[in-house]
């Protein structure tokens, strides 16, 4: 578990292609790659392999994200944020959301 809301499940055996994962808890996990989500507490059997790993958010939390690999947090200080928004099956909300140049001055 990375905090709380993100669980990553890497290979751990040489030549392995699937991870059996524990979703811990009462909630919905989603499964970062295919965006499907599964009710917890569950076994599931997930394909990964040394150039993939799985990763699952837990519902009602909200992760943010960088999507371009930089070598420096210089450059990477103007790339987008990405919110991963994963509801669990009791939260509802309105979500307003304006630029970040709104409130800090760049």
């Amino acid at each position: 578990m990375i905090g709380p809301n993100v669980l990553v499940a890497p290979v751990l055996s040489e030549g392995s292609t699937n991870v059996l994962v524990t979703l811990p808890g009462n909630d919905l996990w989603y499964d970062y790659t295919t965006l499907g989500s599964t009710q917890a507490p569950a076994d599931i059997n997930v394909h990964a392999d040394m150039d993939s790993i799985p990763v699952f958010y837990r519902g009602g939390s909200i992760i943010p994200t960088k999507h371009r690999i930089r070598r420096s947090s210089v450059l990477a200080r103007d790339d987008p944020l990405t919110l991963i928004v994963a509801p669990n099956k009791n939260v509802s909300w309105k979500f307003r959301f304006s630029s970040l140049k709104d409130y800090f001055h760049v």
